[in-house]
């Protein structure tokens, strides 16, 4: 009898203590604004109290937040000056360092080629591991850097969340230029540290070391992008303008137009413009002089909006408004609007030159972004 009352008093006991761990796990992982203030208040204790969270997280297998807790006591180290400061903090940014470095991103799938203005119809899928196994909740920087037709590089910045199995989908942005398109993924001190926790200032003696281990951690996809453009026969009528608003017999802007767009493997005509027509005009030019043998017409004008003479040359302002369209449909499929100033010595070929930068700056901007 009193052996099975021992029994049972020791079955008790151990049912406590798993109870109270499991108390103490679950709040130290949702770890509120009252227990920060609380481990803020502690004084000398609170860089002790945040590293034995940390360590408590690590055990539940939370180990990003493990890691962020070890930088949290880190700089708490710092700013209360706690006795053996340097070496708690020194510790406590290895502790983070030894955990990051188990953290593995890595690439599952990435789509082979994209098409200008065309959506891409799946993900790009990326891993996150810790020492093999996956990961869920984990938060991730997300950039995607793209091309603009006229050159210029946009990114796109976001932060995604690993799902319980591990992966992070990136829906790539529809392209609209040719060139490569670039996904990124990597740990930022951001996203590690999280919004809820930023009460807490991070000094830049753990701040620093912990941006340049995560600066590592960063995996690149590249995506080639194409278009369909060239498979499609261009009609070019471009009319040059001069200053006093008359007509240029001959088009400079659009031999530049012309030259570029052969150069990257479009098939074009050339249609010359003599006088000022209507768009409707020269749509119906263009489909009684070539019919079915042009899909697409490229229509404008080039004007030189300012011409002035310096001291050593000539200084022009030229402005080209073009517009790429369906012939069939008459559909406007792009649109450019390039300004350019160029200089020059003498008059009538610093006219001609600029005109003729200007529509290779057109066709350069046709090529990447018609679709």
């Amino acid at each position: 009898m009193r052996s099975i009352r021992i029994h049972t008093l020791l079955a008790m006991v151990m049912l406590l203590a798993v109870i109270s761990f499991s108390c103490v796990s679950e709040r130290s992982i949702f770890f509120d604004d009252t227990e920060l203030k609380f481990g803020k208040k502690q004084g000398n204790e609170a860089p002790r109290f945040l590293e034995e969270y940390s360590w408590i997280l690590y055990r539940s297998q939370r180990y990003v937040e493990s890691a962020r807790f070890h930088v949290l006591a880190a700089s708490m180290a710092y700013v209360k000056k706690v006795d053996n400061y340097k070496l708690i903090a020194a510790r406590n940014i290895s502790e983070a360092l030894s955990i990051l470095e188990n953290i593995s991103i890595g690439k599952l799938y990435i789509p082979r080629e994209g098409k200008v203005k065309q959506d891409f119809r799946n993900n790009a899928r990326f891993f996150v591991r810790f020492r093999g196994k996956n990961m869920s909740s984990v938060p991730i920087m997300v950039v995607q850097r793209y091309q603009l037709p006229n050159g210029q590089y946009i990114k796109h910045i976001s932060n995604k969340i690993s799902d319980q199995h591990g992966v992070i989908s990136v829906l790539p942005i529809t392209p609209v230029s040719t060139g490569t398109q670039v996904i990124q993924l990597s740990f930022s001190f951001e996203t590690l540290m999280g919004e809820r926790l930023s009460s807490i200032p991070v000094v830049k003696e753990v701040r620093y070391p912990v941006e340049r281990f995560l600066h590592q951690k960063i995996v690149i996809a590249s995506i080639a992008i194409d278009s369909d453009a060239k498979n499609n026969p261009i009609a070019v009528a471009v009319t040059d303008v001069d200053v006093a608003g008359s007509i240029i017999e001959e088009s400079n802007s659009s031999k530049g137009i012309v030259t570029k767009l052969q150069q990257e493997g479009f098939s074009v005509i050339h249609v010359n413009i003599p006088t000022l027509l209507s768009k409707g005009e020269v749509i119906d030019l263009v489909r009684k002089k070539y019919g079915e043998s042009v899909d697409r017409l490229l229509f404008g004008t080039t004007t030189i909006v300012k011409f002035e003479e310096m001291e050593k040359g000539y200084a022009i302002d030229v402005r080209s408004n073009v517009q790429v369209l369906d012939i069939k449909t008459e559909t406007v499929l792009f649109t450019v609007n390039r300004r350019q100033r160029s200089s020059g010595k003498n008059s009538s070929s610093t006219v001609v030159n600029s005109l003729r930068v200007v529509g290779t700056r057109v066709g350069e901007e046709v090529s990447r972004g018609l679709p």
